[in-house]
């Protein structure tokens, strides 16, 4: 980790919260433009030994852990006058403010928080460490329905021994004073699945000596549960560590179990929707809601700190270009998972915002990268993800409709593949080779005839498969011109990913021509959704049925009205 200089790099965007011992700003990179979240110690408290190492000591567990549902760290610095720490900005909202403004969640949606907190829970078990203080104040809800977890402010190795962690949540080893494990997380995390699905914390006290003796010998109240859940809640908070289950993982693949044999096959799609409608009426708090596709807001520059993020697309062999119809990447990221669904307000008026994304990445690529450290089936290789968001989500033909594009492409590139979500960057800038940087390439063709690039115009695309889970499948579309913009980001190399990254903003409006028949439709700004359309290994073309091209994801959704 870098800890050494100023920020001058960052610049200060707006104030996420404030609490005793610091306080959060959301921040740009001048030179990658990412938005990023950071941490900054009150320099009143910069004085305090204990203080600033375990603030370093979260970084620098954090920063061991990278997983689709746990906020990533991009730097720990320090200097004499300021100690930060720069996360990714998650785009989303504390459950805890969802909880507090619907006080319940849909069986479904709660189920999903469980299945994403214990999915990011284990990514961290896996690497030795007890979040020991999971709450609903410190899992954020994103804009797309999924879970993410933050602040591991009083994380720990497994085996140390405190009593560290807010009182409702604590498992009884925790009161205790007892060695933590993995065991203590999920105990946690049980108890707040039962507050989503009850609508209050399985105890309630005056005093924190009745809290703990609730945790410690009263049996968890089940009597108003639902009955299909009970399992869960009985395992997931048995007051001895050794009966709950041994790993976060094999936990999850018992709720996936139960939630199917319950609520059916697609019980994710309806807990993802109903995780996102409430994010969606909390709109006005998410941190990036007027940032996320409007790069020419301006701000006034703060000094945060000063740090040098690898740079130099030239040196990494990432290259891309526009204006020919296609963007071609060389060398290439692992992507997050991405689920989408769409989010809006009820009623049949004209409003109301959706969203969505997708991704593409390749089943084999080994094949593709030359990279024989990348197992068949991984993401951690080469692809695109696709960020939607389109306004208004309800409509009626003569509308004029606003779809914005956030597309990143990225590209692994001295990736050397240890384990899930855990790899060693070799060189980023080096030209040679060596087997983890090699050529290849991919192209993202975008379908759109001659002039109307240079007139700055497009079109998109409406399917009217609204219903359909993923991306249409079907050649049943309408086509409906769209006046289009686009903003090009300085690629950068990222190293939590060992992976280069490259950006693009796209904008586009049009209005619903008349004629169009009511109902639902999926959109898209491509033809088919879907668009990486070939790959190579140096100059040898390689079929993308060869490397398993997979796609994964939705569109968002438009209701049209008469």
């Amino acid at each position: 980790m870098n800890t050494t200089g100023l920020l001058h790099q960052y610049t200060e965007l707006r104030d996420l919260g404030q609490g005793a011992q610091g306080r959060v700003v959301l921040a740009r990179h001048t030179g990658s433009s990412e938005l990023v979240a950071i941490k900054l110690l009150s320099p009143d408290l910069l004085h305090d030994e204990h203080l600033v190492s375990g603030f370093r000591r979260e970084a620098e567990l954090l920063s061991q852990v990278r997983n689709p549902h746990v906020a990533q760290v991009r730097e720990y610095l320090q200097s004499g006058e300021q100690v930060a720490i720069v996360m990714e900005a998650v785009n989303g909202v504390s459950l805890h403010k969802v909880l507090e403004a619907h006080r319940k969640l849909t069986a479904e949606a709660a189920l999903l928080v469980l299945k994403g907190s214990l999915l990011g829970l284990d990514a961290a078990h896996q690497r030795g460490i007890v979040h020991r203080d999971y709450k609903p104040a410190n899992v954020m809800v994103q804009e797309d329905g999924q879970s993410k977890l933050i602040d591991f402010g009083v994380a720990t190795l497994a085996g140390e021994r405190s009593m560290s962690g807010t009182p409702a949540y604590m498992a009884p080893e925790q009161w205790r004073r007892e060695e933590a494990s993995p065991a203590t997380d999920v105990y946690a995390a049980t108890c707040v699945f039962y507050e989503c699905v009850a609508g209050h914390r399985p105890f309630r006290a005056e005093t924190r000596a009745e809290m703990a003796v609730q945790h410690l010998h009263s049996p968890v109240p089940l009597t108003d549960f639902p009955e299909e859940l009970r399992g869960i809640v009985t395992a997931g908070m048995a007051k001895d560590p050794a009966d709950r289950p041994i790993q976060a993982s094999a936990f999850v693949r018992w709720l996936e179990e139960v939630a199917a044999d319950t609520y059916g096959q697609d019980w994710e799609i309806r807990g993802i929707s109903a995780l996102a409608a409430g994010a969606a009426l909390l709109a006005v708090s998410l941190p990036l809601a007027t940032l996320t596709f409007n790069p020419g807001i301006t701000h006034t520059s703060t000094n945060l700190a000063n740090t040098t993020l690898p740079r130099g697309a030239g040196n990494s062999g990432l290259q891309a270009k526009v204006g020919s119809g296609k963007i071609t990447v060389f060398g290439a990221g692992a992507l997050a998972v991405g689920i989408a669904c769409w989010m809006m307000f009820s009623g049949p008026d004209i409003g109301g915002t959706s969203t969505a994304s997708y991704e593409q990445w390749f089943d084999n690529s080994a094949l593709l990268t030359g990279n024989e450290s990348i197992p068949q089936g991984s993401k951690a290789g080469p692809g695109v993800r696709y960020r939607l968001s389109m306004s208004p989500a309800r409509a009626e033909p003569g509308t004029r409709i606003t779809l914005s594009s956030n597309v990143e492409a990225r590209a692994t590139w001295g990736l050397e593949y240890l384990s899930e979500n855990n790899y060693r960057c070799h060189e980023p800038e080096s030209k040679k080779t060596n087997p983890f940087r090699q050529s290849y390439s991919f192209g993202i063709s975008y379908l759109f005839e001659g002039e109307e690039s240079r007139q700055g115009t497009r079109a998109v695309w409406l399917y009217p498969e609204g219903n359909t889970v993923g991306l249409p499948k079907g050649t049943t579309k309408i086509k409906i011109p769209a006046r289009y913009s686009t903003i090009e980001k300085p690629s950068y190399y990222r190293s939590s990913e060992c992976a280069w990254s490259f950006l693009i903003e796209e904008t586009y409006t049009f209005t619903l021509s008349l004629g169009i028949k009511p109902g639902a439709y999926l959109i898209s700004a491509y033809s088919p959704p879907g668009l990486i359309d070939s790959a190579a290994r140096g100059s040898t073309s390689i079929p993308l049925e060869s490397v398993g091209l997979r796609t994964e994801g939705r569109l968002p959704k438009i209701i049209i009205s008469d």
